[in-house]
């Protein structure tokens, strides 16, 4: 997975405080937006030290930056809809294979699933866009992401089973 490169890191002053200033503003104003990884390494490659970035850190009140920028809301994006077709197609496989399947029509119960999952699927993309998790890697913050949704299709696929079950389909 790439890291964002991150915006260019502003020169450091000569003043060892205005250095630590400006770094913590920069900080403070990218954090959103960017990677905590991504914004220090910007920040080496100004001019900056480990040590001042580290300082820097410390001033911004950024230890724990919120790193659910476009990569890893794109990166969950991917994993839940990847899941959720999965998902369907599992489910659908499945039941569409028991012979009881052709009393209600497979075209009938395809499209009730069908219809169900994309609809908790739009659910899920709309919490991710949304969500604001701060976490202290980008892996986490995906996980995070991706907690809500994972919770939406166990809820949605049980209530499916639910309600196949008395009509002989998972029988």
């Amino acid at each position: 997975m790439n890291d964002l490169t991150g915006p260019d890191a502003p020169a450091p002053p000569a003043d060892w405080a205005a250095r630590l200033q400006a770094l913590a503003a920069y900080l403070r104003a990218n954090r959103e937006t960017y990677t905590s990884e991504a914004l220090a390494r910007a920040a080496r490659d100004a001019g900056y030290t480990q040590s001042d970035v580290d300082s820097a850190i410390a001033m911004a009140g950024v230890g724990t930056a919120s790193v659910a920028g476009p990569e890893q809301r794109a990166r969950a994006r991917t994993l839940v809809i990847a899941i959720y077709v999965i998902t369907f197609l599992g489910f659908a496989a499945f039941v569409l294979s028991k012979p009881s399947a052709l009393q209600y029509g497979w075209g009938f119960l395809a499209a009730i699933l069908g219809v169900t999952l994309g609809l908790t699927l739009l659910l899920s993309l709309r919490t991710i866009r949304r969500s604001n998790p701060r976490a202290a890697t980008a892996g986490g913050a995906i996980a995070a992401m991706m907690v809500l949704p994972i919770v939406f299709l166990l809820v949605v696929t049980g209530l499916c089973v639910a309600t196949t079950v008395p009509v002989g389909l998972l029988s």
